[in-house]
């Protein structure tokens, strides 16, 4: 005579409800996301170059600040050659006209600092 029955009952956890939450979030998620933006060169003005001298290559290292507004700001000169041939100042003239657009980080404008780009002036000969 038996009273209860000795077989054991495994528990089952049925998965599929749960991988539909997890699609419903992964799709909330990607939806919701904000991404920052890359910032990309809106506007150039090539750089009047100073009188010609005589020994080329003519290149100039430069850093900035693209502001918050895609504008630059603080520009130093790293390096030129040759040295002190003026092509540094015209560099910094030039990139004061550039626009950026501006880094986009969960939908707030942040400034970039230590933006670098060497400019080779390229001379006409006369």
């Amino acid at each position: 005579m038996h009273r209860f029955s000795k077989s054991r009952e495994e528990a089952e956890i049925n998965v599929t409800p749960m991988l539909g939450i997890v699609f419903i979030m992964l799709i909330f998620f990607i939806v919701t996301a904000t991404f920052a933006r890359e910032r990309g060169l809106l506007a150039h003005t090539p750089p009047e170059a100073p009188p010609r001298q005589d020994d080329p290559p003519e290149n100039c290292l430069v850093e900035f600040t693209v502001t918050e507004t895609g504008m630059t700001a603080d520009c130093i000169v790293v390096s030129e050659e040759p040295a002190f041939s003026g092509f540094g100042i015209a560099a910094c003239r030039a990139i004061a006209k550039w626009r950026y657009r501006p880094r986009i980080v969960s939908g707030e404008a942040l400034p970039v600092v230590g933006v670098q780009t060497l400019l080779t002036f390229r001379l006409a000969e006369e």
